[in-house]
């Protein structure tokens, strides 16, 4: 009955040291409760004041591009140029240099197993 504000501590008990324990706690109850009202009620307010911002933004920037689209057409010729001469970033080079040093550790390899291969007959289990 207290908690609900239908009966007041006073009413519910003798007058005793409960009674102001029991008031304490209500009244850190009921400030809890209004602090945090008041930091969510401050809250959903930058988070609308952020909303119509945007929405300001996205109906301004649907407004510039519709413009755009209906000026006159833009033409675009694209333009090659072709150099007599092929020159190689040092990044290119460097992982073509990896690549063909990674097939001959590859191919290294291959030779390895094949002679392993032959040594053991063909069969791998023999030699442990």
């Amino acid at each position: 009955m207290v908690i609900k504000g239908k009966m007041t501590p006073e009413e519910f008990l003798s007058g005793s040291p409960k009674d102001m324990l029991l008031q304490h706690k209500l009244n850190m109850a009921a400030m809890e409760i209004k602090h945090t009202y008041e930091l969510l009620y401050t809250e959903r307010r930058q988070y609308e004041s952020r909303i119509r911002s945007l929405e300001t933004e996205v109906t301004e920037m649907r407004t510039f591009v519709g413009q755009a689209i209906q000026s006159s057409p833009v033409n675009i010729s694209p333009t090659i140029n072709v150099s007599p001469s092929i020159s190689q970033s040092e990044e290119n080079r460097r992982i073509q240099g990896e690549t063909i040093q990674g097939c001959v550790q590859a191919e290294e390899i291959g030779n390895h197993s094949q002679q392993f291969a032959g040594e053991t007959g063909g069969d791998v289990r023999r030699k442990r």
